[in-house]
């Protein structure tokens, strides 16, 4: 049977967490930004059973592997967010999640993410994220009425999205 790229990575990634062990996986993309960011690796642990609110986790969405953060949870069902990103996933399956992130190695540094610290601060993210996503797709979706209120709205979330990857470098950079 022939595997592509994609096909290929799931099933390493399935065999390693069949063992129930943490796995490295090393990220592409920005969207996690600056927490992770491109060429960073995490580590992986297979648990999709007991995510919450602000954790990261790797998921299959649309053939492919994605790191995000959950900003809800409801019944089985995950809202996740890209800490960079604007716009919200779509709705996360527990059957879809993979694994939760347990630590972020990145410039030759190693952050463990589920201390109780890293578990508030994560909850704290995942909340700010979701109000940044939810401000920025009322305006998008509704738009403004008057172009000076629109251009309020843009300056005031175009701040609030800036200042959460703003917040959380300065965060990673000290812990």
């Amino acid at each position: 049977m022939l595997l592509e790229k994609g096909m290929l990575d799931e099933v390493i990634i399935g065999m390693h967490l069949e063992t129930d062990s943490t796995i490295r996986v090393k990220i592409t993309g920005w969207s996690m930004w600056p927490m992770i960011g491109d060429g960073t690796v995490v580590g992986i642990k297979p648990d999709r059973k007991n995510i919450k609110m602000g954790e990261i986790v790797l998921f299959r969405s649309s053939g492919r592997m994605i790191t995000h953060r959950v900003v809800k949870t409801y019944s089985g069902i995950f809202t996740t967010k890209g800490d960079a990103s604007i716009f919200f996933d779509s709705p996360v399956q527990e059957q879809d999640i993979i694994g939760k992130t347990v630590f972020i190695e990145s410039e030759g540094r190693r952050i463990n993410i589920d201390t109780s610290a890293w578990v508030l601060l994560n909850c704290i993210l995942a909340y700010y994220s979701c109000t940044c996503g939810i401000i920025l797709g009322k305006i998008l979706r509704d738009g403004v009425t008057t172009a000076t209120r629109r251009s309020t709205f843009f300056r005031i979330a175009g701040a609030i999205n800036i200042l959460l990857p703003l917040f959380t470098y300065i965060v990673t950079r000290r812990f």
